[in-house]
């Protein structure tokens, strides 16, 4: 593919994007079609499903870039933490949390309600790319056990699960008031860190 048409290719793939989100903001998942997003996005409805397959497959594919670039982020977090663990993993989880400050919080609760009302095909999507922030959580853990500044009795794997969850629970509080700041997710969050490092450092 030549860089005219990959460029055009890219304009394409996030005219559909920026649609989608609106659509999905405005009307909710289930009650949006393929062929609104088309046309809002002035392509054919044919252009839609050869670039995703389907409504579900737009969706993971727009999820999955916003995804790509956390985990492109959080590689440089990881790469460059320190002898400091507290500061290193609020450096982390701040990259995600600016997850909620970029998305509009209206399309996040539409997002969370298709994976309840959907469990067999968009709620199985999601795990996965929660499991793929939650492995870079533990590649950090494993860097600060080499470095020796965490436990290495500790397991790497169920404390990033651990430290997660932590913060999932706090997203999904954030969602359900529109009056908290997404800055408070990561206050509260910092509290559950050093309670939680009191037991894992060395």
């Amino acid at each position: 593919m030549t860089p005219v048409r990959e460029k055009k290719k890219a304009q394409t793939k996030e005219r559909i994007f920026g649609s989608a989100r609106r659509l999905f903001t405005e009307k909710g998942y289930g009650k949006t079609s393929v062929e609104e997003i088309a046309e809002d996005a002035e392509v054919g409805v044919g252009t839609v499903y050869n670039y995703f397959g389907s409504k579900r497959g737009l969706l993971f594919a727009m999820l999955g870039e916003d995804t790509d670039g956390l985990f492109r982020s959080g590689e440089k977090v990881v790469a460059s933490a320190g002898g400091d663990p507290e500061r290193a993993i609020m450096d982390l989880f701040g990259v995600y949390a600016a997850l909620y400050g970029n998305y509009d919080r209206k399309l996040m609760r539409e997002l969370a309600a298709a994976a309840i009302a959907d469990p067999e095909s968009v709620g199985k999507e999601f795990p996965a790319l929660d499991y793929r922030l939650i492995g870079q959580v533990s590649a950090l853990l494993e860097k600060l056990q080499k470095t020796g500044h965490l436990d290495k009795g500790v397991s790497a794997d169920q404390a990033a699960l651990i430290l997660y969850s932590v913060f999932s629970t706090l997203g999904l509080v954030y969602l359900q008031y529109d009056d908290m700041d997404p800055g408070a997710i990561m206050e509260d969050f910092g509290s559950s860190v050093r309670t939680m490092l009191k037991s894992w450092l060395r």
